[in-house]
Parts: structure tokens; sequence; C-alpha cells
């Protein structure tokens, strides 16, 4: 959880969150709440929602991530379908996508139980990593097709994601790809 919220705040403002809250906390007894304000302290921004679905409340997060290019426009689909006892998580993440070698990456904020996201492109992906800077914790189901899980094999630059694709084309029925 810690590292999601370095990921979010960045590191320059994570550390000095960390140091503050240590420096105005030394030799006392602390709560959640105490973490929650000397980052917003350094950050200034209101980080009610992050301590809330990560430390406040129960469950985590179940995602059902699809893509499909059509039209010059690749579409992805992203649904929280955790109980529904279980909130809605909002969820900032990384989505890369590979299109003829050259690889792009673009900031999402998941908040919403159904979300449809649309990048023009000039030709189909090689392929498309959702959360790919594998900081989630959740459950992420996102098919591939056997080609761009190739793909994310070969191009990807993280061990996570080349080991997922490895997974992913172990479990393919078709050997031709």
């Amino acid at each position: 959880v810690l590292h999601m919220l370095r990921n979010y705040v960045g590191d320059e403002a994570f550390f000095t969150s960390l140091n503050f809250y240590l420096n105005e906390n030394a030799f006392r007894s602390v709560e959640i709440d105490d973490l929650r304000l000397a980052f917003e302290q350094v950050t200034g921004e209101d980080l009610n929602w992050f301590f809330d679905q990560w430390y406040l409340l129960p469950g985590h997060p179940k995602l059902e991530v699809n893509h499909e290019y059509k039209n010059d426009t690749l579409h992805i689909n992203v649904a929280q379908v955790q109980d529904k006892e279980i909130h809605l998580f909002k969820l900032p993440v990384f989505v890369d996508i590979s299109v003829a070698g050259e690889q792009q990456r673009y900031p999402l904020i998941i908040e919403e139980e159904y979300e449809t996201y649309k990048f023009p492109l000039s030709r189909k992906p090689d392929y498309v990593l959702f959360d790919s800077e594998v900081q989630l914790l959740a459950e992420i189901e996102h098919p591939k097709s056997e080609r761009e899980l190739l793909n994310q094999f070969l191009k990807a630059g993280r061990y996570e994601t080349r080991l997922d694709a490895m997974i992913g084309m172990a479990g393919c029925k078709n050997d031709s790809i």
C-alpha cells in the first residue's frame, strides 16, 4: 500500500512526507490518520480517499479489462467487479500502448463501476499493458491474443509483465502465433 502511495505522490513528496511524519510524531503513539495528515500537509492534497479505501475499508478491487481496436481507435474497457458490498475504488494507474515498436504511457484514474477510454491510433497496437507499473493491489483479468502476449513478452520492459505474458502463452490452445 505504501508503494502505491509512493507511486501516486512521487518520490520527493513521499520521502518528504515520511520525514515530516517521523519528526512530528517522534516518541508518541500514532494512528493511520497521523500518517494521512503528514502526507496531506506536504502534498496539499486531500488523501482521505486513498487511506479510507486501502487502510480503513474492507476488500480489494477486482477488475475486468478488455481492449478492442476498431475505426483507428483503441477502446479500453474497465469494470470493477468486486462484490457489491465492497465499495468502488479510485485507482490511479498507467496503461502502456505499443504501436509499431513505439511505446506510450498514459495515466488513467478508474473511479466508476464501468469506464471506457479511447485512444486514436494509426494502426492496431502490438500490445496493451494495463497497470504497466504493476502497482495495484488488485485482481486483474485482461485477456489478450497470442500475438499480443508474444509481443508483450518480447518487448515489455518489466520482468513481471514478461512473466505474465509467458504464463498467458502457456495457457493458449493454438500453437500458431
